[in-house]
């Protein structure tokens, strides 16, 4: 379902993470085909992966690791996709409307927990600079795959009774998947059966769209 969204700027969010709280991968599986729909919503295929796990498990042509820091890279004409640290959003979300107004790349998608449109420094950049958005809703809350940091906390706590078991359950929280560059009734068009959609019309008032 598809409804025009007005933002309203709320209090400042600040996340603070653990040494392992952001390693979490994105789900490509039948009950929540989130990278095929991505690639889909990009044009047919992922370019770029600025935010890759060390095993480069998204389907991306060209993906940058951690340690190679995207923050000190460019973009080089592809299309991006971006699930950042969800403790430290803002960077990433500067780095790439960044890359898509300087026409390093044409269009690019970003999933974030739902509190980056509340939040004062993200809020303000979706609301001058995504062209749309959805809201995930299909088959619940999205089951991100735990990388090694978090399996082997969980292992932890569960040898010291925290736990039950080392078992890993759906998100907690609600996810946003927000694009940018002037692609938005594709997005719109692939994303709608799976969530809130909403067009953003002051992200197309920039002047940067062709």
């Amino acid at each position: 379902m598809m409804r025009q969204l007005t933002l309203i700027n709320l209090r400042q969010h600040h996340s603070h993470s653990g040494e392992d709280s952001d390693q979490w991968y994105t789900p490509n599986t039948p009950e929540q085909p989130i990278l095929k729909l991505v690639a889909l919503a990009l044009g047919g295929v992922i370019g770029l992966d600025p935010t890759s796990d060390p095993d480069c498990r998204t389907p991306a042509r060209r993906h940058i690791t951690e340690s190679e820091n995207c923050l000190a890279q460019q973009a080089n004409g592809e299309t991006i996709f971006c699930n950042p640290p969800f403790s430290t959003p803002l960077p990433f979300m500067r780095w790439v409307i960044d890359q898509v107004e300087s026409g390093r790349s044409p269009q690019a998608i970003m999933l974030c927990k739902i509190g980056v449109l509340s939040n004062q420094g993200t809020g303000a950049l979706i609301r001058d600079h995504c062209s749309a958005s959805c809201e995930w809703m299909h088959n619940g809350r999205i089951r991100f795959i735990p990388g090694d940091g978090v399996l082997t906390r969980l292992e932890r706590e569960f040898s010291q009774g925290k736990r039950k078991a080392p078992t890993v359950n759906g998100a907690d929280f609600d996810c946003v998947l927000l694009n940018f560059g002037c692609t938005e009734q594709r997005f719109i068009h692939v994303f709608e059966p799976y969530g809130n959609v909403a067009l953003r019309p002051t992200g197309l008032r920039r002047g940067w769209c062709p």
